[in-house]
């Protein structure tokens, strides 16, 4: 018998986390760029360093991280392999499959 684990939407739950850290450090990105774009129109702002940049990269990747998982703490369930629950004869294959 399958575990739980397996039955989960793990797949798509993980694209999600990935694009919410992804998400998250574009902002970061949009921020610098937003600066030197103020910069370069005159107004006085000093641009971060590198350093600082990297802690507001991952800082912020992190926290739409931790948003994601408030808003999907686990997987759906239903994912996995469901060929385990059905019936032999039941398991389609491509020859007993016939399009009209």
């Amino acid at each position: 018998m399958p575990s739980f684990f397996k039955l989960l939407h793990w797949q798509t739950w993980l694209y999600g986390l990935a694009g919410g850290v992804i998400g998250g450090a574009c902002g970061t990105v949009s921020a610098y760029m937003g600066m030197a774009l103020a910069k370069g129109v005159g107004v006085e702002i000093q641009l971060p360093n590198w350093k600082a940049i990297g802690i507001m990269f991952v800082t912020s990747g992190f926290f739409n991280a931790v948003l994601f998982l408030a808003k999907s703490p686990l997987p759906m369930v239903g994912g996995g392999n469901t060929d385990f629950f059905r019936k032999p004869d039941a398991i389609a294959t491509p020859e007993t499959t016939k399009t009209p």
